[in-house]
């Protein structure tokens, strides 16, 4: 029975007949011309034992002794990148061997040597070639085909651009973190748990599958990091590999015919294909996905790809807006090897969704997003004239402004004195600007735009107390545990919030601050009131909230736990 040896993303190749070759592949493999540029290697499962030489069409492989490696049948390829990848190449380089197809004898591409074309086409195919490199592997899951030692030494600029991207030559197991868009303005909790990874002696990458629309971001604390930011949609394969891995993937997973197009969507795959590739040159073995929506699937079809594991942290629109699929959530969450979540509330509802008491419940726990207490710190309780009420966050509807913009409006009609600075931006801006003019609070509530971290610290310092009345969604999304209310507190300041989701878990009502019901504007305003005419109490309620920050939240022992559940997965992979 002849050989079928499994390359690339075509899974198992037509063997060719041993009585037949193109003449001048023939020719130039048994004079043995570019025997001096062939290397050895071994093939997946052992089953590819090869000679290659870089021929003019791709790269001719022939089994060692004209077998396989378990000595059965012959075997002799062809293997033809695309057309992209032939034009332009001098014909005695030798190439990586990577993905193409078999050649046949109507294919057309019999070696040649062909006219140059663009450069930046060459560089296109290169990305390309870069992408195409996850052959089925065993035990059902998928895996790189080894590349021999002497062909990884060809050290072209693609290799070159590649160390570059993974922060220097691949140097030991690294964890890859995956996210939709990084840096974004408002998930400095990411930036900051990088960063005390970083400190306790890891060396995590970054993968975000998209550039940022919203364009550069400002924080200072990105230029201590150190992890370099690899953007996967600028590596994607050709589309046309997408269908044929999709059919792989349904079958190697069981996905069922009713779930492969939530499962597998062809924009996911296509990512998770670029992101296998990138993982494997990097030397990652495991990847964190922060948010259990894009980046969770596309990092559980790429680890599906490697054969490597992949974890999650969930948060809260992830997992609780409308149009999440539970099922698709539940399928990520049995095949992680551990999720993370930020609230016990996250816990109990995530349990639930995947059976209490059951394997994949186990596997759920609670870490507290940190803060760094060092950079936040108290200062001195503001004794002011007109006390500034501080609100921070995104514009979006959960954060309930326009609730607090209500409170104000009462406390004003009161004769309560205060200012009201909102920072932040979003699609509910222009609302809240026409809110503020309706209700004539021009010369109250200022709405200061999008501010670095840095300049949140320091008006936090100069706050009297900080309000972040959240609310549930139209859409269902809601927060789950404000970075804003922990870094008010580390900084000594009181804080109002409302009773809702993970955040009764941070504030203390009556210790730490205040909680009313979401969306109650007249509630708010009492609270407000009740805060602002006794400096002493929410002095009191500063000191208090820094202790619980200190106590629950700090940043590096939270980073800590992490960083063992990464080091346990790794035991766990490598005991089996």
């Amino acid at each position: 029975m002849r050989t079928k040896p499994r390359w690339g993303w075509l899974g198992r190749q037509k063997t060719k007949a041993a009585s037949w070759q193109p003449p001048a592949v023939r020719a130039r493999a048994v004079r043995g011309v570019d025997r001096e540029r062939s290397a050895r290697g071994t093939g997946d499962n052992g089953a590819a034992c090869f000679c290659a030489a870089r021929l003019p069409g791709g790269v001719f492989l022939q089994g060692e002794n004209g077998t396989d490696q378990a000595g059965r049948a012959p075997f002799r390829h062809l293997l033809v990148p695309d057309r992209r990848a032939v034009h332009g190449r001098r014909p005695d380089r030798l190439l990586p061997v990577l993905p193409g197809r078999s050649a046949s004898r109507g294919d057309g591409l019999a070696p040649r040597r062909a006219a140059a074309v663009p450069q930046e086409r060459v560089q296109a195919a290169a990305r390309v070639r870069a992408a195409r490199s996850v052959p089925l592997g065993r035990a059902g899951a998928l895996r790189e085909a080894p590349v021999p030692d002497r062909l990884r030494g060809q050290r072209g600029a693609a290799v070159k651009k590649a160390e570059r991207a993974c922060g220097g030559a691949a140097g030991g197991p690294r964890v890859g973190y995956v996210l939709k868009v990084f840096p974004r303005v408002s998930e400095t909790f990411v930036i900051n748990e990088l960063r005390a990874l970083e400190a306790l002696g890891e060396r995590p990458l970054v993968f975000s599958l998209h550039h940022n629309p919203d364009g550069a971001v400002r924080h200072g604390i990105l230029a201590a990091l150190k992890a370099p930011v690899t953007y996967v949609e600028d590596r994607l394969p050709d589309e046309q590999e997408v269908g044929r891995l999709r059919k792989r993937l349904a079958r190697e997973l069981g996905v069922s015919a009713e779930l492969r197009d939530r499962i597998l969507p062809r924009k996911y795959v296509r990512l998770a294909m670029a992101l296998a590739a990138l993982a494997e040159r990097c030397g990652i073995e495991h990847f964190h996905a922060h948010f259990a929506s894009r980046a969770a699937h596309v990092a559980a079809l790429a680890a599906a790809l490697r054969g490597i594991g992949y974890s999650v942290t969930a948060h809260a629109k992830d997992i609780y807006h409308e149009e999440v699929d539970r099922e698709v959530l539940r399928w990520k969450i049995e095949r992680a090897r551990f999720v993370v979540t930020v609230t016990d509330y996250n816990v109990r509802y995530l349990r639930r969704l995947v059976g209490d008491g059951g394997e994949a419940a186990a596997k759920i726990v609670r870490v507290y997003n940190g803060v760094d207490l060092g950079r936040f710190t108290p200062a001195e309780f503001p004794r002011q004239q007109t006390p500034l009420v501080l609100g921070v966050g995104r514009l979006v509807e959960k954060k309930g402004f326009h609730v607090l913009l209500e409170a104000c409006r009462l406390l004003a009609d009161r004769g309560v004195k205060m200012r009201c600075e909102l920072i932040g931006d979003g699609a509910e801006r222009p609302a809240l600007e026409e809110q503020r003019e309706r209700l004539r609070l021009a010369d109250i509530v200022t709405l200061r735009g999008s501010l670095t971290t840095e300049e949140v610290g320091e008006r936090l310092r100069e706050a009297y107390l900080v309000a972040l009345p959240c609310v549930v969604a139209r859409d269902g999304n809601v927060d789950a545990l404000p970075t804003v209310l922990l870094e008010a507190m580390a900084c000594g300041r009181p804080v109002v919030s409302t009773r809702l989701s993970g955040i009764p878990e941070i504030v203390e009502d009556g210790r730490t601050g205040r909680l009313v019901a979401p969306g109650s504007a007249v509630e708010l305003a009492d609270a407000l009131a009740e805060l602002l005419s006794d400096p002493s109490r929410a002095a009191a309620m500063g000191r208090a909230g820094r202790a619980r920050v200190e106590r629950l939240f700090d940043l590096h022992r939270n980073a800590a736990r992490i960083r063992d559940m990464f080091r346990a997965g790794r035991a766990l992979a490598e005991d089996r």
